[in-house]
């Protein structure tokens, strides 16, 4: 296994526990889990780094790129970590895993980067069936209108928006090589200040702090996908890549030990298939741009 594929797989792990650590985050105020989190991180990457290479990491070069990647990465978060706090944690993981729909619908309709031909088209509906019908029914099979609820609901899928959004931009922008460390670092810095403000900390409780250093090593994930992606022998883990939220999904069901319904499977199911299916319909048919 070469090392392109090693850091793709574990990407796709470290993704795949995102949901199940924000949930033991319990109740640390959103903008702490950010800002802990975050901020490990950046020194798991700096311990990292000086274990490969003993040196400090290269500056960033504070250009469109590194501000572009900052905003979405930062605005994506935000929107994920507020939405968990918020919603019940499957249907907001579900919600999320929409950006492969949303990246396809504003790549064809702005960026002229994807093809909205019929078979898009089916998995759009089939995804908007699926995510109505998610926002209207509980697990239980409850008819749901809560009031808090919506506001995690609306914040998922701003979530999945903002991140198609960003993947779009990313075609035409090229981010700094690197950048991905001080991006974290200034989020960290930045949901820090935002906690101080207008939250009210807490000390985590054992659970707790698991959950906070669990998705910090996740975000490092984001890191070794950036580093997997410069070389041509990642194509055997992009498979894998397609089904992060059937295994996100998977594992929160288990941990929680939820009783579904017949009606929350057929709804979940069509919002995971149409995230898949596009996904990969995107991934094997490449549209060659200009920036």
């Amino acid at each position: 296994m070469n090392s392109a594929t090693l850091l793709g797989l574990t990407a796709v792990i470290l993704w795949s526990l995102s949901a199940l650590m924000m949930v033991l985050t319990g109740n640390v105020p959103a903008f702490m889990t950010l800002a802990v989190s975050s901020l490990l991180t950046c020194f798991y990457y700096v311990a990292i780094h000086f274990l490969w290479r003993p040196v400090i990491p290269a500056v960033a070069r504070l250009n469109t790129g590194f501000w572009v990647s900052f905003v979405g990465i930062f605005g994506y978060f935000c929107c994920y970590v507020l939405s968990f706090k918020l919603a019940p944690a499957l249907h907001v993981n579900l919600l999320n895993y929409l950006w492969p729909v949303f990246t396809a619908l504003l790549g064809g309709l702005f960026f002229r980067v994807a093809r909205l031909d019929r078979v898009f088209w089916f998995w759009l509906m089939t995804a908007f069936i699926g995510c109505v019908g998610l926002l209207t029914f509980s697990h239980t099979g409850e008819f749901t209108v809560s009031e808090n609820a919506h506001w995690g609901y609306l914040l998922a899928l701003m979530a999945a928006l903002i991140w198609a959004l960003y993947n779009n931009l990313t075609r035409l922008i090229q981010a700094p090589r690197g950048g991905l460390f001080y991006v974290f670092g200034l989020m960290g810095l930045c949901a820090g200040i935002i906690s101080i403000v207008f939250e009210s900390p807490i000390i985590p409780d054992s659970r707790e702090w698991f959950g906070l250093v669990g998705f910090s090593v996740v975000n490092l994930g984001y890191i070794a996908w950036e580093a997997a992606l410069k070389s041509r022998h990642i194509k055997p883990v992009l498979g894998l890549a397609y089904l992060i939220p059937v295994f996100s999904t998977a594992i929160l069901i288990v941990f929680l030990g939820a009783s579904l319904t017949r009606a929350f499977i057929v709804f979940a199911l069509l919002i995971l298939v149409s995230s898949v299916m596009i996904n990969r319909r995107n991934a094997r048919k490449p549209i060659q741009q200009s920036v």
